[in-house]
């Protein structure tokens, strides 16, 4: 049924574009890997594999275009609870195409290499428009909330979360004292001894807090290190990003307690300068890579300067950005310790 169905489709578009497309205008955007895309607006609906991207549309106040998402919005429902009841389209990084072919969206909306190409002939083909956009990048978030912005049309809503962002961005880079020495940090991604290397966005949180990144020399982004390689490296602080399950609606901060003494359980580690100056900490990649990363941005600051920029309030920051583009209260743990 599903093949027949296809064919029909695919006929049809052949046959008939001007009904296909009738009423569209044209918007040329830049895409997360370089790559100039044409797309037909206004976008009626869509299908988004990432939470990045719905974060954005929230903000942006098109969540209700939504009609198909990854599997990740069932595992934790009371952070998406709008999207209970949209089509699940299967893996952020493996969705299948078929289901995504039934519901018809104007646009998916995906990473810049997760899922791979085989999104574009399997779906692509049959006029269905693919922007592949990363949205967890401090360096190109804002362009790319502009980009989303434009066309969804909500350009003045984009504009308002923005102003938000690079005032409190603002904010934080202007408490740094920058006359002492630099703070040298072990960014280490969400798998176990994977550094944060240079081009990620850990890695560029760290440059933006003020601190040096211990792994920015190494050619791939994300290395593979060895216990002694981190200690003889004797890092000042120690940032492990931490996939937290549930960080929105746990109850408890057992998860990232038990992540925090997985880490400090590593040979040596109780005996690393940051360790011993109580700069290893967790930070949930919820408030790290993404539209978050100006709180995770505050708490490293906090951090690492608590002289000069103690004075942050990275979870009253926090709060806001929920209540204020989320529309959702303040819940969970994000940080260990506190």
């Amino acid at each position: 049924m599903f093949a027949r169905n296809l064919f029909v489709f695919t006929v049809a578009c052949l046959l008939f574009p001007a009904l296909v497309f009738a009423g569209r205008d044209r918007v040329e955007v830049m895409d997360a890997r370089g790559k100039k895309i044409v797309l037909r607006t206004p976008i009626k609906s869509a299908v988004v594999l990432t939470t990045d991207g719905i974060e954005v549309l929230r903000t942006l106040d098109v969540g209700d275009l939504i009609v198909g998402a990854s599997s990740l919005i069932w595992k934790e429902p009371e952070l998406w609870p709008e999207l209970q009841n949209v089509a699940n389209v299967g893996k952020w990084n493996d969705p299948d195409p078929e289901a995504i072919v039934r519901l018809m969206p104007d646009l998916v909306l995906c990473y810049g290499h997760n899922p791979g190409s085989s999104l574009e002939e399997k779906v692509g083909g049959l006029g269905i428009q693919i922007l592949r956009i990363d949205c967890f990048r401090p360096s190109t978030i804002k362009g790319e909330i502009r980009t989303l912005g434009r066309i969804f049309g909500r350009d003045e809503k984009a504009e308002e979360f923005l102003s938000w962002l690079e005032a409190h961005e603002k904010a934080v880079l202007d408490c740094f004292d920058h006359s002492g020495k630099p703070i040298v940090a072990y960014m280490e991604a969400y798998s176990d001894f994977k550094a944060s290397g240079t081009g990620t966005a850990m890695h560029e949180l760290c440059k933006m807090s003020g601190g040096v990144n211990i792994a920015e020399t190494t050619e791939l982004q994300n290395p593979e290190v060895t216990t002694e390689w981190v200690l003889s490296m004797a890092p000042d602080a120690v940032i492990k990003a931490g996939s937290i399950k549930r960080a929105y609606s746990t109850d408890s901060d057992q998860e990232i307690r038990d992540l925090y003494t997985h880490i400090l359980d590593r040979p040596g580690f109780s005996q690393l300068p940051a360790v011993k100056n109580g700069q290893f900490h967790i930070l949930a990649g919820d408030i790290g890579p993404g539209p978050r990363y100006v709180v995770g941005l505050a708490y490293m600051a906090k951090w690492f300067y608590p002289d000069s920029c103690g004075g942050l309030d990275p979870a009253a920051m926090h709060r806001e950005y929920m209540e204020r583009f989320q529309g959702l209260p303040l819940k969970g743990y994000y940080v260990f310790p506190e």
